[in-house]
């Protein structure tokens, strides 16, 4: 049994500590935005901007803006910065209060993986039921599979102090 709690103990530190942690990713993750993920802001923005952790092949950028009805609100700009080659950005019209979706997607320039997330923000109140986006899928799998870790160790732990009563 003590042999299951060290490999349980093992997998998770692999899962939690191996490749794909730290600052090294096999494709291009969410890190930032402007306006930030599911920000409430007093005034509209006049651009989204995204960062990433690789730079984006600019013939593959997108950052499509859309309203809570689905009506596109960007001005179709998408450009990655020369100044700051992983951050890119896309203009807007002029919007007025609600809650908007940003869905973007790359290739990487540096792997030629593609990614892709989304997130909300609003201007003014929130709507409710307005927050559809998520920010990294990768961190939202890196979450559950720490979980799942977690879980299978606390069973491990039990089941060796269920056996040594």
């Amino acid at each position: 049994m003590l042999r299951l709690l060290v490999a349980a103990l093992s997998m998770t530190l692999i899962v939690t500590l191996g490749p794909g942690s730290g600052s090294t990713y096999a494709h291009a993750v969410y890190v930032r935005s402007e306006p930030p993920f599911n920000a409430v802001l007093d005034t509209a923005p006049a651009q989204v901007k995204v960062w990433l952790t690789q730079e984006p092949a600019t013939a593959g950028a997108r950052i499509k803006v859309m309203d809570q009805m689905g009506r596109k609100v960007d001005k179709d700009d998408t450009k990655v910065s020369f100044d700051d080659p992983k951050m890119m950005s896309v203009s807007l019209n002029n919007i007025s209060e609600g809650s908007y979706l940003v869905e973007w997607a790359v290739v990487s320039a540096e792997d030629g993986d593609p990614s892709q997330g989304s997130f909300t923000f609003s201007v003014g109140s929130p709507n409710v039921g307005s927050n559809a986006g998520n920010a990294s899928p990768a961190l939202s799998i890196a979450a559950a599979a720490l979980a799942i870790s977690i879980l299978s160790l606390g069973i491990s732990i039990r089941g060796l102090r269920g056996r040594s009563a």
